[in-house]
């Protein structure tokens, strides 16, 4: 029993040793973003339904990422041309972290470029089925894109001891429109992880909707997903 104990306590001291030493790294970053994702193909994107008719989108992990840290060599000369191509080249930060950086968040690699939802069942009046539901759906999002044109200004960044990181809440600028009303900037250099969608309308015929939302990127793709709904 006592060599038990002691192997447990040696094991625990052992593992709190890891943490402790856990490396701290001082890196200069060229570019704020340090993972691009793309949600383009099938089964990539389903959607999880809340209350108050809001629809999140949730992203496989199986879809394919673009990252700093990548060891591919394909993937990371992608992720070089995304830095490039969103003039995300001149962040140029010194920044001091433990372990992986906490920062930046996951973007759309492909912007896209238009939002299309119908049900096949009538909705009200003015939404039969098969009509266009945009005037009554809004996107939320999450964009990076202000940040990055401002040449990375702003009170954005946190000190705890020797690390010095980036708040990503105060980088981000909150996209919260009618997708009949969206432009193309606003679904540009979306963050992954927070895109719903929410009814501002409730339906006042049938309860039972199967949506169809299409979405279209800036490579001429499309991706379509299906669910259900009901009210």
């Amino acid at each position: 029993m006592k060599s038990i104990k002691l192997f447990v306590s040696l094991l625990l001291l052992l593992l709190l040793g890891m943490v402790s030493c856990t490396p701290v790294k001082t890196t200069t970053f060229e570019s704020y973003i340090l993972v691009y994702r793309s949600i383009i193909g099938e089964d990539i994107i389903s959607f999880k339904h809340e209350e108050n008719g809001i629809i999140r989108f949730y992203i496989d992990d199986e879809s394919r990422t673009y990252s700093y840290f990548s060891s591919n060599s394909e993937k990371k000369e992608k992720y070089l041309e995304l830095c490039k191509k969103n003039n995300d080249i001149s962040f140029n930060k010194k920044l001091t972290y433990a372990g992986y950086p906490h920062w930046g968040g996951e973007y759309l690699a492909e912007s896209i470029t238009s939002i299309e939802i119908i049900s096949d069942n009538d909705f009200d009046d003015k939404h039969p089925a098969g009509t266009s539901l945009a005037d009554i759906v809004k996107f939320n999002a999450y964009t990076a894109k202000p940040f990055i044109d401002s040449g990375y200004k702003g009170d954005v960044y946190q000190y705890n001891g020797d690390e010095v990181s980036v708040d990503d809440t105060k980088v981000w600028t909150k996209i919260s429109k009618k997708i009949s009303e969206l432009e193309l900037e606003d679904l540009m250099l979306l963050e992954v992880e927070f895109m719903s969608l929410e009814f501002i309308s409730m339906p006042t015929l049938k309860k039972e909707h199967n949506l169809t939302v299409k979405l279209s990127f800036e490579n001429g793709q499309e991706t379509i997903v299906n669910c259900q709904k009901t009210w």
